[in-house]
């Protein structure tokens, strides 16, 4: 096993290494200049105990611990770090971070990263050790074990006592870093530490290596820099009496200083530019997160040493929806934010989502070896969460307007092979590979494995999300509209989109064999049976046998969709429930069979293609010809890629649900779904208590792991579970914004409403005119009043919508874009739709008459209920 990572490396192990080392390899893979290093793994310490026979005594000592006062730990943690300090290192351990040492400098520093350093809500700063200038094999693998005892320190134990936490829960990785000779060193925050002000940064330098700092042994120089003007507010002087250098015999010492050195101001006007650019810098890449950061300039170079957020007290402001980050824009409905209309739960925020968009950010995580679609820079961040609400960020890089038109379409011709190859190669691999997930026995596994497991799909689903990202409606084919609209002038052309409408899907499939079913019912003579029957799981166990089997046999190949990414959410096949509504929707009216509306579809998308190119000549109808097949390339996929996205995440939720499972019978919550309301390193920790728990039990009490309760050694978090829930529960209740800007908004990116003429102006994603009556639909129960020709308004895309599409006359929707679910199935079916409807489920009301435009995005209020 390998306990070692590279800072530049992808891997879905990254998580195991403690918040400092992946906050440490973000910053590095961002192009910022970070000491070469790696990283161990918390697996690596485990392994020490464990090899030495050590683990059983260690947890003994450690539930002593667990058990004493605050005041009466230190006689039990010193024989902790005594076992791991005197117990050799695992052989292939030792030869691992050898082999690592060959490229890092000869001398290096080795550094905590624990599970529960470095957090926002408590930092835990100065409660682990560091060694800074090892030099050597024998040297660095002392201070790793000295880094790994240091969990244990006194004071990490009193701290951990104090917030009303276990001792056992915490993990220890360690970082290994090239030594930098500091000339000068300190430490940044992004905001004023003491008055919170943003505008602010303040910066703190003192002579030498950074120790001298942090550790309070001098008083530094302290600076505050205006974050727009770059002015220097203030700058007061230090009284420097020391420094912190490196020792030649390795280690270090401190020396005294000179009055000249301690009169010296630290910083230049120039280096304290860099240092106000390098946090800004840190501070997007971070989310917006307010930073702590430590750097250290070392013959006129900065280089940046650790990057933490800061845990920040703030104040009853009141509810508003201001960027993270200073002149950044963001956006609600875009990509990600079209599968996550609501506000997000603390566990898939921690864990899922930041997998996901880590991945895009970095063009992969190279779990499933595809090959990287890196089509246009993601600034950084490129997500944050505003009262719990998912945004993107929108102030990309600009475009190479350099590139000629020849390697454009080079370009081009290069990524659409990439698409093709996925689709024909990858794709299906990566389906035959996903089977060997479904083996995984979650009951027998060991709550870590479980951990493990769930962190393996959630590595695989950003590796899928880096690759289709690219290949979605947006970017590709609003250049192809430009080019379209410059080169077909006449007034009758057909709507851009039809061009790339029609394909066939395994999301098509899905509405396909549902409407098969509702006709096998038709023709069985079971219509009025379905239809009387109670939308529960005793009105399923009424249904006939054959049909509680096909609608099994459909969930098992279908059910996988989700109505949110958030994957506190069900499933749709975790239910026969969803099937059933959905089967009574269709056998209430007189449901078109949505393949021959595809067929429609595809005809009509064959005969524009012809008008179009049949109207130009030469090389524009090259050019034409070119993009068309491009952008078609990338839709015949597009609904493939949502579809397999998902298949993951009834898996992960069984797991995170076994979990929840052993956290009640511990007596850590009060019931399965508050484990939803966790944190990704709070359940890491706890992951191994359960399994702590569960070695201590007698053989025979083994078996019965989710039959008897547990030992009470974990924490009680039903208080902190529910207190997250009852926050999510108001932020549900919020109406967030489309747009979070500084800047002034377009108002063309969202939509308009006039009251006095009933115009709505939103985006056409759908082309063709219908009216009908309005119809919202906010949830499940909202659906079974639903009448074919009625418009079906809702908020954001779901396959949970998808029976009623196949009944409206036209579609409203509040969230979404060009490449949404709801865009595209609309598309597929020739159902006239716009989206970006901002509040249109609160703006029209159940009955009223509306006409649909979804070319140009109108949607006109005729009359009222």
């Amino acid at each position: 096993m390998s306990y070692i990572l590279n800072f530049r490396d992808k891997s879905e192990k990254q998580f195991l290494t403690g918040a400092k080392a992946i906050n440490l390899a973000k910053l590095t893979r961002a192009g910022l200049n970070i000491p070469m290093g790696i990283a161990l793994t918390f697996e690596a310490a485990a392994q020490h105990l464990a090899s030495n026979g050590l683990d059983h005594e260690v947890q003994a000592l450690l539930k002593t611990i667990n058990n004493s006062e605050p005041t009466d730990l230190g006689n039990n943690a010193a024989k902790i770090r005594a076992l791991i300090e005197n117990a050799p290192m695992p052989q292939d351990l030792v030869d691992q971070v050898e082999s690592s040492l060959q490229f890092l400098s000869s001398s290096v520093s080795v550094r905590s990263s624990s599970n529960l350093e470095d957090r926002s809500n408590f930092s835990f700063a100065g409660q682990h050790d560091s060694y800074l200038n090892m030099r050597g094999l024998s040297e660095v693998a002392d201070a790793i074990k000295k880094v790994w005892a240091s969990a244990y320190s006194d004071r990490a134990m009193v701290y951990l006592r104090t917030l009303n936490m276990p001792v056992q829960q915490i993990r220890m990785g360690v970082v290994i870093q090239d030594m930098v000779n500091a000339d000068s060193a300190g430490v940044m925050f992004s905001l004023h530490p003491v008055t919170g002000d943003r505008n602010q940064l303040y910066i703190s330098a003192a002579w030498g290596l950074g120790e001298s700092t942090v550790s309070g042994l001098v008083t530094p120089d302290e600076i505050l820099v205006d974050r727009d003007t770059s002015g220097i507010v203030s700058y007061q002087i230090g009284a420097k009496e020391e420094r912190v250098v490196p020792d030649d015999a390795g280690g270090t010492r401190t020396e005294r200083l000179d009055q000249s050195n301690r009169d010296q101001k630290v910083l230049s006007a120039e280096q304290i530019d860099q240092l106000k650019e390098a946090m800004i810098s840190i501070e997007e890449i971070m989310a917006g997160d307010p930073q702590d950061v430590e750097w250290a300039f070392a013959n006129e170079q900065l280089s940046l040493l650790q990057a933490r957020p800061m845990v920040v007290l703030e104040g009853n402001t009141g509810i508003s929806w201001n960027s993270p980050i200073p002149k950044a824009s963001w956006r609600r409905n875009w990509r990600l934010g079209e599968w996550l209309p609501d506000a997000v739960t603390p566990l898939f925020s921690s864990w899922v989502l930041p997998g996901l968009v880590a991945s895009r950010e970095e063009f992969g995580t190279q779990t499933l070896g595809w090959e990287d679609m890196t089509s246009f820079s993601m600034p950084h961040p490129w997500f944050c969460l505003v009262h719990g609400y998912f945004f993107t960020r929108t102030d990309f890089p600009p475009f190479n307007v350099d590139v000629s038109k020849k390697e454009r379409f080079a370009k081009m011709i290069q990524t659409g092979e990439r698409v093709s190859r996925w689709h024909t190669q990858s794709l299906p691999a990566y389906i035959e590979h996903f089977k060997s997930h479904l083996g995984f026995d979650l009951k027998a596994a060991s709550s870590d494995s479980l951990v493990e497991f769930v962190q393996q799909l959630v590595s695989e689903a950003g590796e899928f999300w880096s690759f289709i990202a690219p290949i979605g409606y947006g970017f590709e084919e609003m250049l192809f509209k430009t080019f379209y609209n410059e080169t077909i002038e006449e007034e009758n052309k057909p709507h851009h989109s039809i061009l790339f409408s029609g394909f066939t899907s395994r999301m098509h499939d899905a509405q396909v064999a549902l409407f098969q079913l509702h006709e096998k019912i038709k023709a069985e003579h079971a219509t009025e049976q379905v239809l009387a029957i109670s939308l529960d799981e005793k009105g399923v166990q009424s249904l006939p046998i054959w049909l509680q089997q096909d609608i099994s046999k459909y969930d098992a190949e279908y059910g996988h969709q989700v109505v949110s990414l958030d994957i506190y959410f069900k499933t749709l096949g975790e239910t026969p429930v969803y099937t059933l509504r959905a089967l009574q929707s269709l056998l209430r009216t007189d449901a078109v069979d949505p393949a021959v509306k595809l067929r429609e579809v595809q005809s009509k998308r064959k005969q524009s293609v012809e008008s179009v190119l049949s109207g130009l000549k030469g090389t524009k109808q090259q050019v034409m010809a070119g993009m068309i097949k491009y952008y078609q390339g990338n839709a015949a996929v597009r609904e493939d890629a949502n579809f397999y996205l998902q298949i993951g995440w009834p898996l992960i939720r069984r797991a995170i649900k076994e979990l929840g499972f052993r956290l009640v019978q511990a007596n850590c919550i009060d019931n399965v779904d508050e484990i939803f309301f966790l944190e990704a390193d709070e359940l890491q920790g706890l992951a191994v208590l359960l399994d702590q728990e569960l070695m201590d039990q007698e053989p025979s009490a083994k078996e019965p792991l989710t039959k008897e309760p547990l030992a009470k050694e974990l924490p009680d978090l039903k208080q902190i579970a529910q207190s997250r829930f009852e926050t999510w529960s108001k932020q549900r209740e919020l109406n967030p914004p489309i747009v979070i800007s500084d800047k002034p908004v377009d108002q063309k990116q969202h939509a308009a409403w006039d009251a006095e003429t009933g115009l709505m102006q939103a985006i056409g994603a759908s082309p063709g005119m219908s009216s009908g009556k309005v119809r919202i639909v906010i949830s499940a129960d909202d659906s079974n009043d639903f009448v074919k020709g009625e418009v079906l308004v809702i908020k954001a895309a779901s396959p949970l919508f998808m029976p009623m599409m196949l009944l409206a006359s036209a579609l409203i929707v509040e969230v979404g874009g060009g490449a949404s679910h709801s865009s595209l199935v609309a598309r597929e079916l020739g159902l006239p739709a716009v989206v970006n409807a901002t509040n249109a489920t609160e703006i029209f009301s159940n009955g009223q008459l509306v006409q649909v435009n979804g070319e140009t995005g109108e949607v006109l209020l005729i009359a009222q209920s």
